[in-house]
């Protein structure tokens, strides 16, 4: 997972036609189990590409993709949120909620 900023945002996230974005908080527990969680994801759904944001540098995304915590993974085709997911609560689901998304984009 490519760690990413504000800066790069646009020109990688909004480019691709599946993004997988997390945004978390370094001194949050769960968004650490979170981001263990996507490990498999990303070899199961290698056709996705996967990015981290740190939510402490990125205040104006905050705003403007309506986050309203942490962990957070937004799925993007083309720059246009597919789903928002929220709740880490296991490997199935969340691989469950990545696999609607990639039939919804393909």
């Amino acid at each position: 997972m490519e760690e990413i900023t504000s800066e790069s945002w646009s020109n990688k996230v909004l480019q691709e036609p599946a993004a997988a974005c997390f945004i978390y908080s370094p001194l949050c527990g769960t968004c650490g189990l979170a981001e263990r969680m996507l490990l498999p994801m990303e070899i199961l759904y290698s056709d996705i590409s996967y990015y981290k944001l740190n939510i402490n540098y990125i205040p104006e995304l905050i705003k403007s993709e309506k986050i309203t915590s942490v962990p957070c993974l937004k799925l993007f085709s083309y720059g246009e949120v597919k789903r928002t997911i929220y709740a880490f609560t296991s490997v199935p689901l969340l691989s469950e909620e990545i696999e609607r998304f990639y039939k919804l984009i393909n």
